[in-house]
């Protein structure tokens, strides 16, 4: 029997660069003051409890593609980090045509997150070129218990794309 999905153990903010994101213009052409858009989203993932949160995978997917609801115009080109470097790396990307996945997993086999937090940084971002509101989907496997869920807690975080303005969309 599958398990049904929990509430996330970790807790996530995020800011972008720039703030506020604007959307690339309608018709953009490289080398001309009205080229793409690019941006950078920073979350950082934290343990607000006081027990320690075990984790084996979190998983980090943006929307793809030339709507509205899409936060990237591609999942190519996209740079992603995570701090500190030392404990936890991103396994790569993993991109299909309306979402790119990038999964952050511990050095070792279960990570510990405790009083220091995580940063991943996604730089790079060519932004769709659509005003709206994207939801980054975020999945978890993490517990404060002892096992790790097969079905991971989920949840979603909310960007938004301001309108183009010319010559603002550098940043």
């Amino acid at each position: 029997m599958a398990q049904e999905s929990k509430p996330r153990a970790l807790r996530y903010a995020l800011t972008t660069v720039p703030s506020p994101l604007t959307a690339s213009p309608p018709h953009a052409e490289p080398g001309n003051e009205d080229e793409l858009a690019y941006g950078s989203v920073d979350i950082v993932i934290s343990n607000s409890g006081s027990s320690t949160v075990r984790c084996q995978r979190i998983t980090i997917a943006l929307p793809v593609g030339p709507l509205a609801q899409d936060l990237a115009l591609t999942g190519g080109g996209i740079a992603p980090y995570v701090e500190p470097a030392s404990g936890w790396k991103i396994a790569g990307s993993q991109p299909d045509p309306s979402t790119v996945r990038f999964s952050v997993e511990p050095s070792g086999e279960v990570g510990k997150v405790t009083a220091d937090g995580l940063r991943v940084t996604l730089k790079n971002i060519a932004v769709s070129n659509k005003t709206g509101v994207s939801y980054i989907e975020i999945e978890e496997w993490a517990t404060t218990g002892e096992e790790i869920p097969e079905t991971p807690n989920t949840g979603t975080l909310e960007v938004a794309k301001f309108p183009f303005r010319s010559g603002t969309n550098r940043p």
